[in-house]
């Protein structure tokens, strides 16, 4: 702390001052105003206190120390705010990563269940044809053509495997260097695209599309928390 060591002085322009005065009483002259002049309402006034006289002696040897202690204070705010800033990194990273590795687990568990669904699907147009049949005896092979046409319909394995490529490049990029908001936005956009396709091909009641469908919204769910958090990413 920097302590003066000399009185402070006050410099007044007197002459202005005795202008606004002199403006002043012949205003209310004019108006017929009763009040009386505030001094320090005319203190106030633009113009009439100058300048302060410096606290400080102008040796240069004071000039020297006072140089070199702000100079300090500004390299010890500077170290603080790094370290903030660092902090803060690292503990967006961090979130970052746990919910990129939440995504990661979750399309593991829709592919599993994207292997059980297939035969579902089969089931279910068996049933099907064989109500607008009407008991005519269907073709196996014919069964399988278009449980196969069907599977292939709703298959979203390319989207798991491009989602889970975008997982894998967003978490490389968290250990770059450098401008990677625009980047790691970018990849969110990719993955966004991505679970919608999921969501638009997996139609039906059966338990394991069900399941893909919640799951593929509690990803869609957790990008968008991605891109809010990576907003704060330069």
């Amino acid at each position: 702390m920097v302590e003066p060591n000399e009185e402070l002085v006050i410099r007044v322009n007197r002459e202005l001052l005795k202008g606004y005065m002199v403006a002043a009483e012949d205003l209310r002259n004019r108006t017929g105003g009763k009040s009386e002049l505030d001094t320090v309402a005319l203190l106030r006034l633009p113009g009439v206190i100058g300048d302060t006289a410096s606290v400080f002696p102008d040796s240069e040897e004071r000039q020297q120390e006072l140089g070199q202690l702000l100079e300090s204070l500004l390299q010890s705010a500077l170290v603080r705010m790094d370290e903030t800033r660092r902090a803060e990194g690292q503990r967006l990273t961090q979130e970052l990563r746990s919910r990129v590795d939440r995504i990661a687990d979750q399309c593991v568990r829709i592919c599993d269940l994207v292997k059980r669904l297939r035969p579902a699907y089969a089931r279910r147009l068996e049933v099907r044809l064989k109500e607008l049949l009407k008991g005519t005896t269907l073709e196996p092979m014919r069964l399988a053509q278009e449980a196969a046409l069907l599977a292939q319909r709703s298959d979203i394995t390319e989207e798991i495997d491009r989602l889970q490529s975008h997982l894998t490049q967003f978490t490389k990029l968290l250990d770059d260097t450098g401008e990677l908001g625009k980047k790691l936005d970018f990849l969110l956009q990719e993955m966004h695209r991505e679970v919608n396709m999921m969501l638009s091909k997996t139609p039906g009641v059966e338990s394991e599309a069900l399941a893909i469908t919640g799951l593929s919204l509690e990803i869609k769910a957790d990008i968008e928390k991605l891109r809010e958090s990576v907003q704060d990413i330069e």
